[in-house]
């Protein structure tokens, strides 16, 4: 599953309100490494990526600055000196959170290993993520478990229905996990992260919507908090029961095509991108469902974020999954972009629409897109 966007902590942001500036103090020291290798902080700060540099003496590194409120940050080491890439991952990095705290970053040899302290902030989160990690673990061994029962046993109502009351335990333990720690934590940075995971496990706008107001104004008004808030916004526009917004993108000819063009059938848009595994594993479901509904009034309409400069990539995928339904091309990361309209922060994803363009149902894949549609059109 891919996200689209900067590295991973990069997320478009609000121009801040009038805030007063927080000083940083981020030092420590990563193995032995001297010159040439080089260590950048980056982190975004009114719609901008800031990268600081720094060499590295013993391993040792030092930055200050200042700050409008807390954010994502991240130190990357290249060994070899060089220029930072703003959109490539590195091996060696670590994921933060900058604040006005003297934060100290030390590791006997690789950054990816390093441990953060002084930092109350970053031990609130980090307790956070280890506890959901813990229980995520205990997601996968049940899964693992599933997978690798007997066959008569895995096909056995009850030992299925058994699984899946223990998978639903699980998740429930998980979401509570999240809510208690953003209700004890209203005043913690920290807190705007745990909803927006939240968010995107449950996809339970209002609930979010409900946690994110009951933060103190202050950590609502950084600028996490109010990209949250205006994704918050967009998620209501798309939610189950609006009409989805209309748009026009061109397909692999070059010609427009409008939402709006689809009225008058259950339409499935499929956002994917031909360099997705999952979206690319799931394209023979689909393509089976469309042959079986296709002359039933359905129709899948696909919305690829491949970039504009790979049609090539993105036509040959069509050609070679056997996508005989129309196919349009976004504008990704651009301000006019679907995806970021339709608040698709990761993909495959999917919204089923009924005739008068209404969403009736988001993300059914497998079984759930044919048992949905088999009620729907019976």
């Amino acid at each position: 599953m891919k996200r689209i966007g900067l590295f991973a902590l990069c997320l478009l942001a609000l121009n801040a309100c009038a805030q007063k500036e927080n000083t940083y103090s981020l030092t420590g020291k990563i193995g032995n490494y001297n010159d040439p290798a080089e260590i950048y902080l980056q982190y975004v700060e009114n719609n901008d990526v800031v990268s600081r540099s720094g060499k590295l003496k013993d391993g040792k590194f030092s930055f200050e600055g200042t700050i409008l409120s807390p954010t994502g940050g991240r130190l990357v080491i290249l060994p070899k000196g060089g220029k930072i890439n703003n959109n490539r991952p590195y091996e060696e990095s670590l994921s933060f959170i900058l604040s006005d705290e003297k934060i100290e970053v030390n590791s006997p040899d690789l950054l990816q290993n390093a441990t953060i302290s002084g930092s109350k902030l970053n031990a609130e989160h980090r307790q956070l993520t280890d506890s959901i990690a813990a229980m995520n673990t205990k997601v996968d061994l049940l899964v693992q478990e599933y997978r690798k029962a007997p066959f008569e046993l895995a096909n056995s109502k009850e030992y299925a229905l058994g699984v899946e009351r223990r998978y639903q335990t699980l998740q429930a333990e998980i979401i509570n996990t999240y809510m208690t720690f953003i209700k004890e934590h209203p005043d913690s940075y920290a807190s705007v992260l745990a909803i927006k995971e939240l968010e995107q496990q449950t996809n339970n706008i209002n609930l979010a919507d409900s946690l994110l107001k009951g933060l103190s104004p202050e950590i609502q008004n950084t600028d996490e908090g109010l990209i949250l808030t205006k994704r918050i916004g967009t998620s209501k526009l798309t939610a189950i029961g609006s009409v989805a917004p209309d748009f026009t993108l061109n397909n692999a000819k070059g010609e427009p095509v409008s939402l709006s063009d689809f009225r008058g059938k259950y339409l499935l848009i499929d956002f994917w991108a031909s360099w997705c595994g999952p979206c690319r594993r799931e394209n023979p479901n689909l393509v089976n469902i469309y042959n079986w509904y296709k002359n039933r009034n359905f129709e899948i309409l696909g919305v690829s974020i491949d970039q504009p400069t790979d049609k090539y990539g993105w036509t040959t995928a069509i050609e070679k999954d056997h996508l005989t339904w129309p196919q349009l091309l976004d504008v990704t990361g651009q301000k006019e972009s679907v995806a970021l309209q339709y608040n698709i922060s990761t993909i495959p994803q999917n919204l089923l629409l009924d005739p008068n363009g209404v969403i009736v149902a988001k993300n059914l894949r497998g079984d759930a897109l044919p048992a949905k549609l088999s009620e729907l059109l019976n």
